[in-house]
This record gives structure tokens, C-alpha cells and sequence, in this order.
């Protein structure tokens, strides 16, 4: 196959020079779909098939429902999109970071899979530490016995993982076990809480495999939760992103068969909601321009009733402008995070794999100065690359959190250099700044 109009030539994949002979060449068009696909592979726990190939850059939007045209001497009707991504298969294959090992399913050459360094469980190492927080690398099982540490928990907040059909390189879980992970996770954690100490999970919406039907195992984990640490909920706060999350894959692209998923869940529960202490006002927004200008007029004119008189409004109602606009249950935040794309090119000048799911800080701002304190004390123990330690560093918090992965907590370093922070000399690789 000739390649016409402009080349990339391709030296280099997430940051590691590849030598002359492994160098490859594409369509300048075809490098979003080119580096789609080099991400999935190094992230996927094994083999991929095509088809969970097409499944996955659907899921990124950057395999879309295209025309068909024909290939070949038989001219046969075949997916233009599809068609590209095997030429971009073969090309990986000469640049020797991809090998077939099945008709139509393909996986990373041996050295070049990405491999995490786990701890094991009945380890704890402080990886670094400020004046507000520590982070450690470990397991969170045990870890807040092994701390000895007396002050109580405000807020547990956390990203941890959730059942997908393809495991990325931090590992996977099935919907059956996913429940009393969690579960087990936070039983010893609760009883280390303030009265009316919340939890925040962020999860992710997921179907059923190879079925379009939705999973239900959010709905099973808040029952759980409810019925067997007395958890109770007290919202699914509603995250819209620019860029779908976790989309509903070919059934929502190809066969228009559901909804595609623009939004992850978090979902905030409340040891003892009587005694709960968030005030709302503290992320209350500004108003909107129509809205000054309504309260400026002097608000409601006359009296009002809608609904068969259940909803009433009387003269004067919103005259007065107050502090801030109460924030709703539904939040529009970008997936784009500065602060996340240093951490990336930290990893890849370090040669670390970059952590692929990590949540944007403006998210994990929010959820912090809605459900905690100044001065108070938050755990995060799935903390990944750490964008909810920096922001509890910012907005003032005390913070725990651990990661058992030590690439990520590596590569997490760079969100606390610049201030007063201890880093263990003895989790510094020869490639980590000093």
C-alpha cells in the first residue's frame, strides 16, 4: 500500500527514542488514531482482539461510524477507519512493538508491555511528605493501624477501580468482586471518622459483557454499603466531561442500540447525616448576568403559584442578591487538566508508564472544599498520581493517601516539588529528579 500526501515519521512511542531500524511512517492524518492505538495496546492486560480494539477507540471517539468504500480486487465494501488501523497494526508490527498471536487479535512485543511495580501487603514505605500530609506507597489494607495516627477522618475520597471489559495496566476487577472490595476496603476506615465524616467514590458507568444492558453494580454497592457499614447516600453528584469517559461502545456508535455515556458518577455518602457538616456556600458560583439584572429590578413583581398551588412565589421574592449561586448536583468540568499533563510528560521524561485514568483536578478541588474543612483531614487511599493530595495541599486539608503502584507514585513527585516536601531518597530510580 502506497501512503500519499503528508508523512509523520514515527521515532518515538510515550517518550522512549526507538532506533533507526524500528522507525516507522504515517499519514499525518492518521497520528491521533496511531497514538489511540499505541495507548490501548500498552494498557491492555494481555492480547486484543479487533474487535475490542474498535470497541476501545469508539469508547476515545477517535474510531467514529464512517463510509464504507471498497479495497482490493474484489472491491469489497470495508470501514475506511477499520482499514487505517490495520495498516497502523502492520506498521507497529515493523517498528517491532506489536506481534500477532491470533487471526485478528494482536498484543505488545515482550519488552515493550508495561509492568507496575505492586508492594506487597504487609509493607508501608513513606514515599513523600509536606507539612499538611503524607503520601505512602502501599496497600490500603492495615495502613491506617500501621500510621498510628489519632485524629479522625473528615473525608474519604477516592477514584478506586471499577469493573471494565478490558483491565488497563493497574489491573482489573469483575463486577462480583468489585462490591466487597470497596466494601472491605472502607469497613475499617468509617470507624476512624468524624460524626457526619463523608466519603466520596468516583466511579464509572460500565455495561454488561458483550450485552448493551448497563451494570448494575453501582446500585448493588450503595445497598451494600448502606446495609452493611450504615452508610448512608446522600447524592450521585452527576460529572459531565468534555470527553466521554466510559462510552457504551459499539452498541451506542454502530448498532444505536442505547445512549452513549457522557458523565461518571461520584457518589457521596454520610456516616451520620444529622450531624453533617458541608455547607454548600463554600463552592456557591457566581451569578449569571440575567439573574443580576433580575434581583436589580427588585425580583418577583407580583404574587405567583405553579404546579395546583404547590410551588409558590411572592412579591419581592429575590430581591435581594446573595452570596453566590447554589450549586446544582450536575457539574461541567473539561477532562482537559493542566496540572495532569505535567504529570504525563514527568512520566515520559522519566520513562514511567503514564498513569491512563487519572481525574482532573479541578474535580478533585470540589469535591474536597464541598466535603471537608479547612484543617481537616482527608484520606485518599487509591491515590494514584495524586491530583486529590495536591489539591488538599492547596486548599489547606491534612491529607493521607496511598498508592500501592510505585511508577505512579513516582511520577507523582512532580505535583509537590517547589515546596517544603520530604522525598524518599530510596524510591528515587536514577531518572527521578533530585
Amino acid at each position: 500500500m502506497k501512503i500519499e500526501g503528508e508523512t509523520v515519521k514515527v521515532s518515538n512511542v510515550k517518550g522512549v527514542e526507538l532506533p533507526e531500524s524500528h522507525v516507522g511512517y504515517i499519514p499525518e492524518e492518521q497520528k491521533p488514531l496511531f497514538d489511540a492505538m499505541v495507548d490501548e495496546y500498552l494498557h491492555a492486560d494481555g492480547p486484543m482482539t479487533n474487535a475490542e480494539l474498535y470497541e476501545c477507540l469508539e469508547r476515545r471517539g477517535t474510531l467514529r461510524e464512517d463510509t464504507q468504500i471498497r479495497f482490493g480486487r474484489s472491491a469489497s465494501l470495508r470501514s475506511k477507519r477499520q482499514h487505517q488501523a490495520r495498516w497502523i497494526q502492520q506498521t507497529l508490527k515493523n517498528m517491532n512493538l506489536l506481534e500477532r498471536v491470533g487471526r485478528g487479535e494482536w498484543q505488545v512485543t515482550k519488552h515493550k508491555r508495561i509492568e507496575l511495580t505492586k508492594i506487597n501487603a504487609d509493607n508501608h514505605v513513606l514515599a513523600l511528605s509536606t507539612d499538611l500530609g503524607l503520601m505512602v506507597w502501599s496497600r490500603q489494607e492495615n495502613l491506617l493501624d500501621n500510621l498510628c495516627i489519632d485524629e479522625p477522618i473528615e473525608l474519604v475520597f477516592t477514584s478506586t477501580i471499577y469493573p471494565i471489559a478490558k483491565p488497563r495496566a493497574y489491573g482489573g476487577i469483575s463486577e462480583h468482586e468489585v462490591v466487597d472490595f470497596i466494601t472491605n476496603m472502607l469497613e475499617p476506615i468509617v470507624e476512624r471518622m468524624v460524626p457526619g465524616g463523608n466519603i466520596a467514590l468516583n466511579l464509572g458507568l460500565t455495561r454488561e459483557q458483550g450485552s448493551p444492558a448497563e451494570s448494575i453494580y453501582i446500585e448493588r454497592l450503595v445497598i451494600a454499603l448502606h446495609d452493611r457499614l450504615g452508610l448512608k447516600k446522600m447524592k450521585t453528584i452527576i460529572w459531565k466531561s468534555n470527553k466521554n469517559p466510559v462510552s457504551s461502545g459499539p452498541y451506542a456508535t454502530r448498532e444505536k442500540q442505547t445512549l452513549i455515556n457522557c458523565y461518571e458518577p461520584v457518589l457521596w455518602f454520610c456516616r451520620d447525616p444529622d450531624k453533617c457538616f458541608v455547607d454548600t456556600r463554600t463552592i456557591a458560583e457566581e451569578h449569571t448576568e440575567a439573574h443580576k439584572k433580575f434581583v436589580a429590578r427588585g425580583g418577583v413583581k407580583q404574587d405567583r403559584e405553579y404546579g395546583d398551588r404547590a410551588y409558590k412565589l411572592r412579591k419581592g421574592d429575590y430581591g435581594t442578591l446573595r452570596q453566590g449561586r447554589l450549586p446544582k448536583d450536575v457539574w461541567d468540568i473539561s477532562n482537559y487538566c493542566y496540572q495532569g499533563r505535567l504529570v504525563n510528560e514527568f512520566a515520559r521524561e522519566c520513562q514511567l508508564p503514564v498513569h491512563s485514568a487519572k481525574m482532573p483536578n479541578a474535580v478533585a478541588r470540589r469535591v474536597v472544599e464541598l466535603l471537608s474543612r479547612a484543617g481537616g483531614l482527608v484520606f485518599d487511599p487509591c491515590c494514584g498520581t495524586g491530583a486529590i493530595p495536591e489539591e488538599c495541599e492547596s486548599l489547606g486539608r491534612k491529607w493521607i493517601a496511598c498508592e500501592q503502584m510505585l511508577e505512579y507514585v513516582q511520577q507523582s513527585f512532580v505535583r509537590f516539588m517547589g515546596r517544603n516536601t520530604y522525598i524518599n531518597p530510596r524510591l528515587k530510580s536514577h531518572f527521578l529528579l533530585s
